[in-house]
């Protein structure tokens, strides 16, 4: 699917994109902050924190 710039499904992915990348970094700071191991980090590093880095790179 492509969305035109400035259009508000544009705008509604960017803050999906954002909640998203949020959420990783959270999980990698709650193992980090804990030193242990929490549920999502391998995910969060895997899938969220790239994919969050890339959507806004290429938006």
């Amino acid at each position: 699917m492509h969305f035109e710039p400035g259009s508000g499904l544009n705008a509604l992915f960017i803050v999906f994109a954002a909640v998203f990348l949020l959420d990783g970094i959270k999980h990698v700071g709650a193992s980090i902050a804990l030193k242990a191991y929490t549920p999502g980090v391998i995910t969060a590093t895997l899938l969220e924190i790239p994919y969050g880095i890339y959507t806004f790179i290429a938006s």
